[in-house]
């Protein structure tokens, strides 16, 4: 993975919350150093890290996914085009053509953390914070 992509390492694939917006929905929380996108989201194949956890049945692993970025949101400093680490199980099953919002944190080695990422719709929109924590 070289060129203009950064390493984007995936903590969890939890929706980040905090707050409640207007109509009661919890809202999407971003740190105010966050960088906030929208885009699409397809998985690399054949990159697999096992991780071995102790009392893990299942098993987990670091997966790569390829995000091409539609729109920032909110921060900078993201390119147009970055690879996404994310822990699993297996391959996680990003719909084809889907978009989806990624709170991206970024880390001293110029990759970043995926904190929250969910499918895009002008209701998840609303949804996020209006401003950082």
């Amino acid at each position: 993975m070289s060129g203009p992509f950064f390493a984007v390492a995936l903590s969890t694939l939890a929706t980040a919350s905090s707050g409640v917006t207007a109509d009661g929905m919890k809202s999407i929380a971003y740190g105010c150093g966050d960088v906030v996108v929208v885009g699409a989201v397809r998985n690399v194949e054949g990159v697999w890290e096992h991780v071995e956890i102790e009392g893990d049945f299942l098993g987990h692993g670091w997966a790569t996914a390829y995000v091409r970025i539609k729109h920032v949101l909110r921060g900078n400093g993201a390119r147009a085009s970055v690879y996404a680490r994310y822990s699993d199980h297996t391959y996680r099953a990003f719909a084809r053509g889907q978009q989806y919002l990624l709170v991206l944190q970024p880390r001293n080695d110029r990759t970043y953390t995926i904190r929250s990422i969910q499918r895009w719709s002008s209701e998840t929109r609303s949804k996020l914070a209006r401003t950082c924590t």
